[in-house]
């Protein structure tokens, strides 16, 4: 398994420079604008998990992998292994390379210390693991053209069902739906602005350790949940 993991990060390092020099390139234009600049990286950090997929795919390495004298749950968790390490590597790299180049390069209007925080650093982790969580169950029943394909479907349907329970909690406490997810020109600024007023609720019930406790123990069983499923789907798919 800890070759499988390896095998990742040796494919994924052939996109590494290429992601670099674009990274270098650009940071001074989209790094005045918070938001910006934390899309970017999450774009950057999902080509680099799906590098791997597009050069088994390309190569047809998935046959092969399976012939191997390993069970199809240790490829699966692997891989979930591999993308959590190139997750926190690129989170690593976002939370020093902005405060870095607007130092040395003295940027007007940047203010990255906003994301070098706690909450900072979940505004990439929470959103990618969402994200792969939903891709990678469906890489490995339908591969990666299909995936691909009914991802954004499944991101759409959700946001919709997300939207729809903050307008009805809204109606159920009386307030408008913004007070509970606000959205203005800020999150420009604070990326992570829409999630504040529930996380401060979480925090003044439980306390502030408890609150993230708790915002991580979601994480984690989405993670499962996602992994579980994957399992699942990879045992039952035929190569």
């Amino acid at each position: 398994m800890f070759r499988l993991i390896v095998k990742d990060f040796k494919v994924a390092g052939i996109f590494w420079l290429p992601a670099l020099i674009l990274y270098l390139l650009s940071i001074s234009t989209f790094v005045q604008v918070n938001l910006v600049y934390l899309l970017v990286n999450m774009v950057i950090a999902f080509i680099l998990v799906l590098a791997v997929p597009i050069v088994e795919d390309t190569q047809r390495l998935e046959p092969f992998l399976c012939s191997l004298p390993l069970k199809r749950r240790q490829v699966v968790g692997a891989r979930y292994l591999s993308a959590g390490m190139i997750l926190l590597a690129s989170l690593a790299i976002m939370e020093t390379a902005a405060p870095l180049f607007s130092a040395v390069f003295e940027i007007e209007g940047a203010r990255p210390g906003i994301l070098l925080s706690p909450a900072g650093a979940l505004s990439f982790l929470l959103p990618m693991i969402v994200f792969l969580s939903l891709f990678l169950p469906l890489y490995f029943r339908l591969g990666l053209g299909k995936a691909l394909s009914i991802l954004p479907i499944v991101i759409l349907a959700l946001s919709a069902f997300f939207g729809a329970v903050i307008r009805l909690a809204a109606w159920l406490i009386h307030e408008p739906w913004t007070a509970i997810f606000p959205l203005d020109a800020e999150i420009g600024v604070v990326p992570y602005k829409p999630f504040l007023p529930l996380a401060s609720r979480l925090t003044n019930s439980l306390g502030t350790p408890a609150g993230w406790a708790l915002i991580l123990l979601a994480g984690g069983v989405i993670v499962a949940l996602s992994l579980r499923v994957s399992i699942r789907c990879y045992e039952k798919k035929d190569l």
